[in-house]
């Protein structure tokens, strides 16, 4: 229980979303042959927003956009110059990026030899990133964008106000202020491991019961919450209840992964597979990690997506640190941790982890498995 060592600290909560600048990061010297999908893999833990890849025959780079500019700068302290598919990669903020590849605006001259699609690629508004340009020679090497992993949306189109259902008048931009309420909405996704769908496929194949899922509504009134994980920027996040019944649970499932740590054997990378019930070590602090129990989501070449139901946290490991967790002993205590929102405000941009916070649960939301949270006023 030594990494369970928390601290009370108030919340510094943000009235809205904070600016983009500095959101977005370069990866260079990627191999040629990566994906998308597994460039995401690699930055899971610093909230990844959108990726597109880059390449031509003789190198291959990625411009990927963050949740704040915070995780972007830690991104690349932590990243840069890691080996990584077989390559010591570079990572970057967009804006210090010093390398050969895509104009710093569009209003950035071209070469003498740049072709003619050279040019078409920069100045089309419909990139949002630029393509790199280089000097033409006699065999030129093209750039090609990499194909997306998903299909583009179009643009959205605007809505009559008639149509929209709202219960006040039409306003003009001046006279805003006569509907606060409908300019000022913000609505959030549900996160994905929050959703009803994925929690109850999590409690069959891990638990073999899906009591737990029904039975978190029924925490409710004051009460004191260790934050295990956050969703920067959104009322989201994973909390285990301070209760005593909790208390001893975690004692009791603490000791039995410690014992299980000690003897179960690494599974070799062709013995996992999607859907396994594993013990993986996992990061609860700068500087601390702890063997948990998880859930196998995917696997690729290399890594594995594992969702950790105590920590309430997805992210990317090496197939081979993984033990094969099956025994039902193990999973015989529900989930540690559960889904809240706040009702009213919006987490900050910085990550919460271990972190008393103290309040009111007022009920179930929209989704009756998240519960609404009110922060006690300071």
């Amino acid at each position: 229980l030594g990494w369970f060592f928390y601290r009370v600290s108030p919340i510094c909560l943000v009235p809205g979303l904070s600016q983009n600048k500095q959101k977005e990061i370069f990866i260079g010297n990627l191999p040629l042959h990566v994906k998308e999908v597994e460039i995401a893999v690699l930055l899971k833990d610093f909230g990844v927003k959108s990726v597109k890849k880059f390449f031509s025959n003789f190198k291959s780079f990625s411009f990927v956009e963050l949740v704040s500019p915070e995780a972007a700068q830690l991104a690349v302290q932590r990243l840069n110059g890691i080996p990584w598919g077989g390559q010591r990669i570079t990572v970057a903020l967009k804006d210090n990026w010093q390398g050969h590849g895509p104009p710093r605006n569009r209003t950035e001259k071209l070469p003498k030899g740049a072709t003619k699609q050279d040019r078409q690629v920069c100045a089309s508004p419909q990139n949002t990133t630029e393509m790199p340009v280089q000097r033409a020679t006699n065999e030129e090497q093209p750039v090609h964008e990499s194909p997306p992993d998903t299909a583009e949306m179009p643009d959205l189109e605007e809505v009559p106000w008639e149509e929209l259902g709202l219960n006040c008048d039409p306003v003009s931009k001046s006279d805003a202020q006569l509907c606060p309420s409908v300019m000022r909405e913000v609505r959030y996704a549900v996160p994905m491991e929050m959703r009803s769908s994925f929690l109850l496929q999590m409690c069959k194949e891990c638990f073999k019961d899906a009591t737990w899922l029904f039975s978190v509504a029924n925490v409710q009134g004051k009460t004191g919450l260790l934050v295990m994980d956050t969703l920067p920027q959104t009322p989201y996040f994973w909390a285990i209840c301070l209760t005593e019944e909790c208390h001893q649970k975690m004692q009791t499932l603490f000791t039995v992964l410690a014992e299980a740590e000690r003897r179960l054997p690494f599974l070799a990378k062709r013995d996992v597979q999607t859907g396994m019930r594993c013990l993986a070590e996992c990061s609860v602090g700068e500087e601390e990690t702890a063997w948990n129990r998880c859930w196998v989501l995917d696997q690729g070449e290399d890594l594995a997506i594992v969702f950790f139901m105590d920590l309430g946290r997805s992210i990317a490991v090496p197939l081979n640190s993984l033990r094969h967790l099956d025994e039902d002993r193990f999973w015989a205590i529900s989930p540690l941790a559960q889904p809240f929102v706040l009702q009213d405000e919006v987490l900050p941009h910085q990550l919460m982890r271990r972190e008393i916070i103290e309040g009111t649960v007022v009920g179930p939301s929209e989704e009756p498995q998240i519960l609404k949270f009110v922060l006690r006023a300071a």
